[in-house]
């Protein structure tokens, strides 16, 4: 028999404390073991009976009324108790114990005998407390980190999805979870891909890659963009991916990329070089089909098939080095011309602007062959102005240009112009842009879009109606498909004219010409016809004389050359004319003689002639339009301002020549700047490559023209003298 001592040695070293009570209010205690010091602070003979602190009191005062609830639960039910409550310690420490326990029989006033064991699991609720916030914590995590995240079986199912990845796919968490496969929702372009991934990340995990874009496809069969990155749950066959939603990413750079190719496009097909290069080697980093071809190259796929440093292109293999030292100092060069040889040998002269990007280590810039221009000085001096003009469309040429530009897309619609075009319809930016070119009203314009769009350059020129107005302008519209790098359509150009002013002038030009064909055939017929017919007459009348008598008379013949004569004159002046080619034979100083007669003989004004035989350096083409403005100036004095006298001067300043048409008139004239009269005559000038311009001061008004450079050395040089 083991006796009662042994027995408490036993119950002294339990982790915890033993217990017999009743079931009373206070739930007397008759023994308790050693172990309640250690658990509650008190000592055995202080609980028992309850002397000092009944064991009741020690319970959480929240936890009292569960305890007996769940003893008398299981007494009811005649079974064990398991319960987990908090105590109170001597030392007001709070604890977590474990009790278990039964009624053990009946005392002698037949109050039920409790007995069971108490034990701290204080440490274990910690425990099972810090697991639970670390569950929280990672749960919380799971569910908001902002993107989807799933855990993907060995089999590809889906085990666990949080929300963002089920609104993303459109289904509930209970539609995916054990249900779907995740390969069910990739775009069936990208499973192969994906599926290559998963099977290689649990075979050979280094081989995998920890991210990758992959494409979706949610319940409403939308595409979305996501950005995948997994890993393998270590010591598992499953795998934990986030999905980051990067579709309006995709959006944005593919909107990008697409205004990108529009440029790029603009710039590929521009009529000029342009260029990128290394700074320090001179390495070609980019150019386009213009800029290869000057250098005997296919196009730009050609040339840049293979490293090719302009360096070695240059004829001067100092000349890059100085120009490279010139742009570091100043960061920019405009019209440097360097002689260069092409990749068949032959040699050719460039001139080109660039600048330099330095944060990249680039230079930029656009060229143009002027090897013709280097021929000769003097051709040279003949197109300068056309140079400086050129150099000015090179800057900004869509912007800047006085044509109208838009560009349309493979659908027919208009996706950009330029300020010029948007003067020419008469409409805003905003409103062009969106328009269809195949659904406009006008036939002819959709048929040369639609051209384009088919890879054929079309030409329309005729009636475009502004919509806002119902106003009709005459306009050349000439159109070219847009290829992208691999030379397929990409959409179209417009290059847009308004040729409304230009062909009412011609048209007013038309109309002189036509008075001037009838006033030259009233000429034909009623005068110099007359005086033919008259010699004709004079001629066969004394014929028959001489016939008869043998002789004629001095009278007789005097009065057959009068007549003779004044036909001939008369010839001469109205071929003069008809036929300006004495202009280009030095007859314009005459040509301005006869003028002055008539005008005086007609009207009885005096035209003063201060011209020098310098003014035939000039090329025919601009003193032909000259001696016409020179005749609408003369009428329109005359007509519109009742001139007293006119003043012809001509004279040089340099190598330029500028010829005045001064007029002293008895009435003011007004709107000197409108009138048909004078549009004809800045057409003329126009057309000739001179400047014209009108003014007037009092009744003195001046009409002046610069004429340009004069290229005849040798009659510059007497004109100085």
């Amino acid at each position: 028999m083991i006796s009662e001592r042994e027995i408490r040695n036993i119950l002294g070293k339990v982790p915890g404390l033993v217990y017999r009570c009743l079931k009373d209010p206070d739930w007397t205690v008759e023994y308790i073991s050693e172990g309640s010091f250690p658990l509650t602070g008190y000592h055995p003979d202080e609980l028992i009976l309850n002397r000092n602190m009944p064991y009741r009191s020690i319970i959480h005062s929240d936890d009292r009324r569960y305890v007996s609830e769940e003893i008398h639960k299981s007494i009811m039910r005649k079974e064990q108790w398991e319960i987990e409550y908090r105590i109170i310690t001597r030392d007001n420490i709070g604890k977590w114990v474990f009790e278990r326990g039964q009624v053990s029989g009946l005392n002698p006033e037949g109050i039920e005998i409790l007995e069971g064991f108490i034990t701290d699991i204080t440490d274990q609720k910690k425990s099972e407390n810090d697991m639970r916030v670390s569950e929280e914590q990672y749960r919380t995590l799971f569910e908001n980190t902002g993107s989807g995240i799933i855990v993907i079986e060995e089999d590809t199912t889906i085990s666990l999805a949080n929300q963002i990845f089920a609104d993303n796919t459109g289904y509930t968490r209970e539609e995916i979870q054990n249900r779907k496969k995740w390969t069910e929702m990739v775009y069936k372009d990208d499973i192969e891909y994906a599926l290559k991934e998963h099977h290689l990340r649990r075979e050979n995990p280094s081989q995998a890659r920890s991210s990758y874009e992959c494409r979706f496809i949610n319940r409403n069969n939308e595409i979305g963009y996501y950005l995948l990155f997994v890993s393998v749950i270590p010591g598992t066959k499953r795998s934990i991916a986030s999905l980051v939603d990067i579709t309006d990413r995709k959006k944005a750079e593919a909107a990008l990329e697409a205004a990108e190719e529009k440029y790029r496009n603009l710039l590929m097909n521009a009529p000029i070089g342009i260029f990128r290069t290394e700074v320090h080697m001179g390495l070609l980093l980019e150019a386009n089909d213009c800029f290869a071809q000057l250098f005997g190259y296919r196009d730009r796929d050609d040339m840049l098939s293979e490293p090719v440093y302009i360096e070695n292109f240059y004829v001067d293999k100092n000349a890059r080095k100085e120009m490279v030292d010139i742009l570091k100092e100043h960061g920019e060069i405009k019209n440097y011309e360097a002689e260069f040889i092409r990749r068949d040998g032959s040699t050719f002269w460039i001139r080109y602007s660039v600048n330099l990007v330095a944060d990249k280590g680039w230079i930029e810039g656009i060229n143009e062959d002027i090897t013709d221009l280097k021929i000769s000085e003097e051709e040279r001096n003949i197109i300068f102005n056309e140079l400086i003009a050129s150099e000015k469309k090179y800057r900004l040429i869509f912007e800047n240009s006085p044509m109208g530009l838009f560009h349309f897309n493979k659908s027919g619609i208009i996706t950009d112009c330029n300020p010029a075009f948007e003067k020419i319809t008469e409409s805003g930016w905003s409103v062009i842009i969106g328009q269809d070119m195949l659904k406009l009203y006008n036939a002819g314009i959709v048929s040369a879009a639609a051209d384009a769009l088919y890879g054929y350059p079309a030409n329309y020129q005729g009636v475009y109606r502004i919509l806002k107005s119902g106003k009709d302008k005459l306009v050349n519209i000439q159109f070219e498909p847009a290829y992208d790098e691999h030379k397929t359509i990409t959409g179209g150009i417009g290059i847009v004219q308004d040729i409304t002013y230009t062909r009412g002038v011609e048209r007013a030009i038309f109309d002189e010409l036509e008075k001037e064909r009838s006033r030259i055939g009233h000429i034909l017929h009623d005068s110099l016809g007359q005086k033919l017919g008259a010699v004709l007459y004079l001629s066969q009348a004394f014929h028959r004389k001489y016939n008869k008598i043998g002789k004629l008379s001095e009278h007789d013949l005097g009065q057959l050359v009068e007549i003779a004569s004044s036909a001939l004159e008369e010839t001469r002046t109205l071929s003069r004319g008809l036929d300006l080619s004495v202009i280009d034979t030095g007859g314009f100083i005459e040509s301005l003689g006869e003028v002055a007669m008539s005008t005086r003989s007609v009207y009885g004004i005096d035209v003063d002639i201060d011209v020098k035989d310098s003014i035939n350096c000039f090329e025919k083409l601009k003193l032909v339009n000259l001696y016409y403005i020179i005749l609408e100036s003369i009428n329109n004095a005359i007509k519109h301002g009742r001139a007293s006298k006119i003043l012809l001067r001509y004279y040089m300043e340099s190598t330029k020549g500028f010829f005045i048409i001064e007029s002293r008139q008895r009435s003011v004239m007004k709107n000197e700047n409108s009138g048909m009269g004078l549009r004809i005559m800045k057409y003329r000038a126009e057309v000739a490559g001179m400047d014209f311009s009108i003014s007037s001061e009092g009744k003195k008004v001046v009409v002046a023209v610069s004429l340009g450079d004069c290229h005849d050395d040798v009659n510059i040089e007497k004109q100085r003298v």
